[in-house]
């Protein structure tokens, strides 16, 4: 028996296959941030990984040191300033 995606992705399947799509496939599953814990679509992943603030970058002086993205500004001023 078809059915279609209970998250409106758009996908059609058979009922069987209801967990595996819900938890591995559906583009519009939920999940958490492994950095910063804020719960987003599938669908949103690589958006949201382009902004995260939690997300560690290396330090834009090239000390060496690694940093969340929103404390790379605050430092990038410091020492500029």
């Amino acid at each position: 028996m078809l059915m279609e995606c209970p998250n409106k992705c758009g996908v059609t399947f058979e009922r069987r296959a209801l967990d595996r799509h819900i938890s591995d496939e559906c583009s519009k599953r939920s999940m958490h941030c492994p950095h910063c814990s804020d719960v987003i679509s599938a669908k949103e992943a690589d958006q949201h990984n382009n902004e995260c603030p939690a997300i560690e970058l290396p330090c834009p002086n090239e000390c060496g040191e690694k940093m969340r993205r929103d404390q790379v500004r605050e430092k990038a001023g410091r020492t500029m300033g």
